[in-house]
């Protein structure tokens, strides 16, 4: 067990042996939480008390530690929705060529690109990772922010969403950077939140997760994300991510 300074949380080093919940370090408009990995039956879990676990679609594969996921083929679908404000978590990595859509892979999210509406969290064009969302400009446009370059190694990922911008921070290299989108009206895509992948998403990919949360909130405060950085590299500590 371990304690992360300043907050007084005790986390266990092996969270996916853990049988009920898991603690983040602010509970919050937390949605859901997946350690992935073990096993399906674990990996569906949902470690925030009393919240929905979620459905396996496909048949991802099952490592030790994270779960290997495929675009709209092997992914989880989860209980909740796209909000104005929400906030993706992820420790991921990909050894996929990112060469066209069918080889960029989707962390999490809900953005349907032929129906413009939504939010994710994926691979980008210029081969790094990537945070969208679609906005109300006369006409639904996205508005992205793809700072994060370094894709083959495990990071810690956190892609941040609201009416006055688009984040997306790197907290293994501790950099971030915002996109200001073109107007303050979110366009709320009607698909649930899916990790690892959608139905219909439009970059379909292979990647490696060890991590996933939702808040229905937007996370803005540093002192929050470097908490979470914290809890998870305590959380993760004898397995074989590192980040």
């Amino acid at each position: 067990m371990a304690t992360i300074s300043g907050t007084g949380i005790i986390v266990s080093s092996n969270a996916r042996a853990v049988s009920s919940g898991w603690t983040p370090p602010v509970s919050d408009g937390v949605e859901l939480i997946h350690f992935l990995g073990g096993s399906l039956e674990q990996s569906i879990r949902n470690r925030m008390r009393r919240k929905t676990n979620s459905q396996v679609i496909g048949a991802p594969v099952v490592s030790a530690d994270y779960l290997t996921f495929k675009g709209d083929t092997n992914w989880l679908k989860t209980a909740y929705r796209d909000t104005a404000a929400l906030t993706f978590i992820a420790v991921a990595r990909t050894s996929d060529t990112l060469a066209d859509n069918n080889t960029r892979p989707t962390l999490i999210g809900t953005s349907d690109g032929l129906g413009n509406s939504g939010a994710s969290l994926y691979a980008g064009t210029a081969g790094r990772w990537r945070q969208n969302a679609y906005y109300l400009d006369g006409t639904p446009v996205s508005q992205v922010q793809d700072n994060v370059a370094t894709m083959t190694t495990w990071r810690l990922v956190i892609g941040v969403v609201n009416t006055s911008g688009v984040s997306l921070y790197d907290l293994t290299d501790g950099d971030g950077a915002t996109a200001t989108p073109p107007s303050s009206t979110r366009v709320l895509g009607g698909q649930a939140i899916g990790i690892g992948g959608n139905y219909g998403a439009t970059t379909k990919g292979t990647c490696d997760m060890a991590f996933a949360a939702v808040l229905s909130r937007a996370m803005t405060d540093a002192d929050e994300r470097t908490a979470w950085l914290n809890a998870l590299r305590a959380a993760f500590a004898d397995t074989s991510v590192s980040f």
